[in-house]
């Protein structure tokens, strides 16, 4: 092991400024930890994870293209060794008779935050932004020191990008949770933030959030399909068109995906949003109820560039893990525009943003042209004549009372063959030519 460390080290000497160096000393001592004893890894492993976070911040200085393995891994780290220590502090029963092991980690604590706290200084702000959900989401954190290098953190991506930072706080911001809500208002009290301009920003983002939840969450009869936003909540169009409102920029993918820089030598002073920022002017009246159980509703909010941008807006139902899977999908699409065979095929997810409001609604960028997968098979259920309609589907389905054995039964008999597989019809008449998709 210490000459396999050794090596790496020489590695990273001969090319002390290639990032990927850093990257593989670090992900070696990751291995070194997995196979310690549960036990050791934050006691005698303390120090493999002090170097572990060097060398992934090391790495972060020489460029980017490991940033989405170098960021999340090494703040994960420093996170997770705080919880461990508070959790040992709590625990005087296990920590008794070890000082030692107490002071070790405490020492070991304090060497990553100052590794932290000197990252902070030294890269650009939106490397740091790549993680912002991964810090947010780490916001209870029970450590008091480690909360307060948190909380500067996340203030100053606050600072550097208002408006992309603040639409990601604000389902923790309107948290039903206490705590949550009032760990979020410590990071927005922060002197690093708090000026009379961002607090006039602040206020609209939460004025605005609180009326779309309102839109979002107001009871609509069960036969509406169109109605208007000033029925529904009055107060919305006039607070958007009020002289005095901020400028809040339009929750769209354009406009809040970080763009890397493709060259190592421009990482400082890199602008990671370069298209030129909407802001939302006023919504318009009309609103349509999608025909589904939860009944989301299909918005438009008009642009200060004037075009229209469609928006919906979903009431129960948690879009936090939607929008942590739109980031994931950005992250696999930086992969394939870098993979020559991919990009020559011009393969790429196409994703859309989603926006969080509290824990149980948020609005979610509309995909225009877009073709729902449902109406996709019904149409190729009707054309081949075995279309099941909702009542016939009732008429099947078994009941909650039934034994295991009769809904299998069911299922199998009358359920799978109605509905055999027959998606990939729709891929041959799309794209006759295999190579197109």
């Amino acid at each position: 092991m210490d000459v396999n460390i050794t090596n790496y080290k020489q590695a990273v000497e001969a090319c002390h400024q290639w990032e990927k160096s850093s990257v593989c000393l670090a992900q070696y001592y990751d291995r070194v930890l997995g196979v310690m004893a549960e036990e050791d890894r934050n006691t005698i492993g303390g120090e493999i994870q002090v170097n572990m976070v060097n060398s992934y911040g090391k790495s972060l200085r020489y460029g980017c293209s490991y940033i989405y393995q170098s960021m999340p891994r090494m703040l994960s780290i420093w996170l997770d060794f705080g919880t461990s220590l508070s959790e040992m502090e709590k625990d005087r029963d296990k920590t008794r008779g070890k000082p030692d092991e107490m002071t070790g980690m405490k020492t070991s604590l304090d060497k990553m935050t100052r590794i932290i706290d000197q990252l902070i200084e030294d890269l650009p702000p939106y490397m740091f932004l790549t993680a912002f959900s991964q810090l947010v989401s780490r916001i209870c954190h029970p450590h008091p020191d480690v909360f307060k290098h948190l909380k500067t953190i996340i203030a100053y991506m606050l600072l550097v990008y208002p408006q992309q930072s603040l639409w990601m706080l604000m389902p923790v911001y309107k948290s039903s949770s206490m705590f949550r809500a009032k760990r979020c208002e410590d990071v927005l009290n922060d002197p690093i933030f708090r000026n009379t301009k961002n607090m006039k920003l602040l206020n609209d983002f939460t004025r605005l959030t609180e009326k779309l939840i309102e839109l979002t969450e107001k009871p609509i009869g069960a036969d509406v399909r169109n109605i208007t936003v000033s029925t529904l909540v009055s107060s919305l169009p006039r607070l958007l068109k009020s002289p005095d409102f901020s400028d809040i920029m339009m929750p769209c993918q354009q406009f809040t995906v970080i763009q890397l820089p493709t060259d190592e030598n421009r990482i400082i002073g890199h602008d990671p949003f370069p298209a030129k920022q909407v802001f939302i002017k006023e919504i318009c009246d009309e609103l349509t109820v999608l025909p589904s159980l939860q009944k989301p509703r299909r918005i438009s909010f008009i642009g200060s560039d004037g075009n229209q941008y469609m928006m919906m807006c979903k009431a129960k139902d948690d879009l936090r893990k939607d929008f942590r899977f739109m980031e994931f999908n950005n992250v696999v699409n930086r992969y394939l525009r870098k993979d020559p065979e991919s990009r020559q095929r011009g393969l790429y997810i196409r994703t859309y943003h989603v926006v969080p409001l509290n824990e149980e609604c948020g609005i979610v960028e509309w995909v225009p042209k877009l073709v729902a997968y449902r109406n996709i098979l019904i149409r190729l259920y009707k054309e081949a004549g075995i279309y099941t309609n909702n009542k016939q589907l009732r008429d099947l389905s078994s009941h909650l009372s039934d034994s295991h054995s009769a809904k299998r039964e069911k299922f199998e008999r009358f359920l799978l063959p109605k509905h055999p597989p027959v998606f990939d019809e729709w891929f041959r008449f799309t794209f006759p030519e295999p190579y197109a998709w």
